[in-house]
């Protein structure tokens, strides 16, 4: 960590009240996982043209400026692997770091734990794939389509994101710390690559292929929208089920009418969304993109 960066972080006035950070991945976030419990492990995003790139405090994000390298500092390195838990993702075997480009890389030391936040309900019809590296696909038919990582705290100050190589505009600051809001509850960091619309499943399967291929996967993904389920999973403590099961496709019109409640009704009640939404309403709909695992030859 550079000075600079080191100052940002000593500067966070608040201290923990809790010794955890849940840090939740939303979107096409392709992970690749060396399994070697002293290395870190690599988030990538490929570039989309219709993808969101942030991170943050719910409802706080900042943006994440194209062709950057990021770091987490603030945690301690544990000791989890995709392969401990083979029910999450597809998990693609013989990949490796590529040159092609991406959007961003997050280089995140190992978590203590990898939480499935909401998770979709395939069948032999939901995923077809063709290609090169025929991936592991979950046995109870579930599949994740957001990730959490668990840490625990290394210091009493706000875990944050940070520049570890890249450009960035000169008079940009951007926050990427988490928060939390008191009172023993654990910190938060959100990080967004995915759609704030509803693409289509068309989408979908580029942005897949796309993630794949930044850990030299060559595949093609065709997801039929029609039978994909979407089930809701328990926050963990401290986390709202919305900060896990809502989507950026949801979550806009869903802040703009907040937003509109507001400026009518100033000293009124509010309501983020109405009673007994379905989880696929939600999530999103059918075409919300999800993540994909690479570990090296010979890890599964």
């Amino acid at each position: 960590m550079s000075a600079n960066e080191k100052m940002t972080h000593d500067s966070k006035a608040n201290a923990a009240d809790t010794d955890t950070l849940y840090v939740v991945f939303h979107g096409e976030i392709v992970f690749l996982d060396s399994c070697n419990d002293d290395e870190n492990i690599q988030a990538y995003a490929p570039e989309m043209d219709i993808h969101v790139y942030s991170a943050g405090a719910w409802l706080g994000e900042n943006r994440i400026p194209s062709g950057l390298t990021l770091g987490l500092c603030g945690v301690e390195h544990g000791t989890a692997c995709f392969v401990d838990d083979k029910e999450l993702t597809l998990i693609f075997p013989d990949a490796q770091t590529t040159s092609r480009p991406r959007h961003m890389q997050i280089d995140l030391p190992r978590p203590e734990e990898i939480i499935s936040g909401v998770r979709m309900d395939i069948t032999p019809d939901t995923i077809t794939v063709n290609g090169t590296g025929a991936p592991l696909v979950p046995k109870d038919g579930r599949l994740a389509l957001a990730i959490i990582f668990q840490y625990r705290l290394s210091t009493p100050k706000a875990p944050l994101l940070y520049v570890k190589d890249g450009d960035v505009m000169p008079g940009f600051f951007p926050d990427w710390s988490a928060h939390n809001h008191g009172d023993g509850t654990p910190y938060v960091l959100h990080v967004y690559a995915e759609a704030d619309c509803h693409p289509g499943a068309m989408h979908v399967e580029k942005a897949s292929k796309d993630s794949a291929a930044l850990i030299g996967i060559d595949v093609d993904i065709t997801v039929d929208p029609d039978e994909r389920m979407f089930l809701p999973v328990a926050a963990p403590p401290g986390l709202s089920g919305d900060e896990i099961n809502m989507t950026l496709a949801r979550r806009s019109p869903a802040t703009a009418d907040l937003g509109a409640q507001i400026q009518a009704c100033p000293t009124g009640s509010l309501g983020w969304h109405p009673d007994g939404q379905e989880v696929g309403v939600l999530f999103g709909g059918p075409a919300a993109c999800g993540h994909i695992v690479g570990v090296p030859k010979g890890a599964l």
